[in-house]
């Protein structure tokens, strides 16, 4: 059952129908579509979204920057450039023959074309060559794109997908390059959009679709057809299940698993299952946060609630955090230390280049939960110090 993946050819249509070159009903700015992680949305690109692409005459290029932690993100994302010259290679070569283009190079990586000599070349030099010479459009799907921002080469592979971009979409051969980003939290994969130092100023983050009731469906027909009929489960209490953690598979899928060795049988027993494994999840992340000093939880319920606004030097962000630091106006390398310390416990996300947000997204509930304001209340304790 871990293998369990149900197929969304609707979905797919209709972010496939988006990549056009209308400026109304398409997207020729890109589209940034965020999720949490485990929800099926790298499943969903590989084995939906890019064969549709494909179908219909795209050639798509697909890198996840989660694949290799340890690679440089813009290394990622020039290897999956160049496969995708090296795919073409034979269209190419015959291109650069016609327009005796030798060779091409990107981030120092030289591409042979089967000439004598080599010279250098760039993102949007390849992509209008890549087009050109398979006279196709071309889908560049960048999963976990924030990841980009790790690094410095990262940032520079998107700015260099932007000029790649305009460049292609701005020739006189009517072809195009359509840029598609996903991240698994929406102010992370913000600053790729927000502010004018960021690469894809002024497009959108949308929120990608999560997985619908046709997995309910998938999962109770899988069950049910190894049950007898008195030990059925309802497509209702899997959906049911399946919405308290969150719409991610592999989580219902470990607590359908749990159900069926568990000697409880019988109608709401996986959505107890469900329930426990949600507030297992969540008495964690209380406890972690609960855990901090009073400074780091202010900092912390703080940057929750302003998001991309976050701004924690700021003079009024210093007073509002008085009460957090037994009365006084922290100093800055206060502040600074408290977020070092949220970044090392992988509380608070800071790449090098972009704006803090929550690491993971499931931290909102337990800030909602505790309400920490920025102004702590004298009973709750200071924590480890």
């Amino acid at each position: 059952m871990s293998t369990l993946e149900v197929r969304r050819p609707e979905m797919a249509r209709l972010i496939a129908d988006k990549l056009v070159a209308d400026p109304i009903f398409g997207s020729p700015s890109g589209l940034f579509l965020a999720a949490p992680r485990r929800t099926g949305k790298s499943t969903f690109l590989r084995k939906d979204l890019k064969p549709l692409l494909q179908e219909r005459g795209m050639i798509v290029l697909y890198v996840d920057l989660w694949s290799n932690r340890r690679a440089d993100p813009g290394d990622l994302i020039a290897g999956s450039v160049k496969a995708g010259i090296t795919d073409h290679g034979s269209a190419i070569q015959r291109f650069a023959k016609k327009f005796r283009i030798e060779s091409l190079g990107m981030f120092g990586a030289s591409i042979d074309l089967g000439l004598e000599s080599s010279t250098d070349g760039t993102i949007s030099e390849a992509m209008r060559i890549l087009t050109a010479s398979t006279e196709k459009d071309v889908v560049m799907i960048i999963d976990e794109a924030q990841q980009s921002l790790e690094s410095e080469a990262g940032l520079n592979a998107m700015f260099a997908l932007k000029a790649a971009r305009d460049e292609v979409n701005q020739g006189e051969d009517g072809r195009h390059l359509f840029l598609v980003m996903t991240g698994s939290h929406r102010d992370k994969l913000a600053a790729l959009v927000n502010g004018h130092k960021a690469p894809f100023y002024g497009a959108a983050v949308n929120v990608f679709p999560a997985l619908g009731r046709e997995f309910s469906v998938a999962v109770a027909g899988q069950v049910n057809a190894r049950l007898v009929e008195s030990a059925h489960v309802s497509v209702d209490e899997v959906d049911e299940a399946f919405t308290v953690l969150g719409r991610k598979p592999e989580s219902l899928l470990f607590c359908v698993q749990s159900m069926l060795t568990n000697t409880e049988f019988g109608p709401g027993v996986l959505r107890k299952i469900a329930q426990e494994r949600k507030e297992a999840n969540d008495r964690a992340n209380r406890a972690e946060i609960l855990s901090l000093t009073k400074l780091q939880r202010a900092l912390l319920g703080m940057l929750y609630r302003e998001g991309l606004e976050f701004s924690p030097f700021s003079d009024q962000s210093r007073n509002a955090l008085k009460s957090a630091n037994g009365g006084r106006v922290p100093a800055t390398s206060a502040i600074q230390k408290a977020i070092n310390v949220l970044r090392e416990k992988g509380l608070v996300w800071r790449p090098s280049h972009g704006s803090y947000a929550l690491e993971n997204s499931e931290l909102s509930g337990a800030l909602d939960d505790l309400d920490i304001p920025v102004s702590e209340k004298d009973d709750l304790d200071d924590g480890p110090r």
